[in-house]
């Protein structure tokens, strides 16, 4: 609420002088921030800090209380998002030919062992499988 004092006697426009009649809507942001910060250090008391910036007890409270969200949020230990995406990649007709090129090699040499290995589980599994040792009877 905003109150309006005529300076002088008369009341005409020049002489009246706008007063806040809460100190608490006039607080900036800043204010405010202090105000909170002093309250949390502890070094005053809250009807000291209330008294000090004609404001009420109830108030710096509510400050405290708007402060310690906004730390505890920024201090928050992040959740694990595994669909979080992390980076985003520049894909290159020239990065796909490097990386086919160098997988190459790998997925040959993949592909051999995985077929002597699947040969040799064939046989131990299924006695009817064709053995790959020869055997003399």
């Amino acid at each position: 609420m905003v109150q309006t004092i005529p300076l002088g006697l008369e009341a005409n426009p020049v002489s009246l002088r706008v007063v806040n009649a809460c100190p608490a809507q006039g607080m900036g942001p800043q204010e405010r921030q202090t105000l909170a910060l002093e309250a949390l250090g502890g070094t005053f008391t809250i009807t000291a800090l209330a008294e000090q910036a004609e404001v009420s007890r109830k108030f710096v409270h509510q400050q405290i209380d708007i402060a310690q969200q906004a730390l505890e949020q920024a201090f928050a230990t992040p959740a694990a998002d595994d669909d979080e995406i992390l980076f985003h990649l520049p894909v290159t007709k020239k990065w796909l030919r490097m990386n086919v090129v160098s997988l190459l090699p790998i997925a040959a040499v993949a592909s051999a062992a995985s077929a002597t290995t699947c040969t040799t589980a064939a046989a131990a599994m299924c006695p009817s499988a064709p053995s790959t040792t020869s055997s003399t009877s």
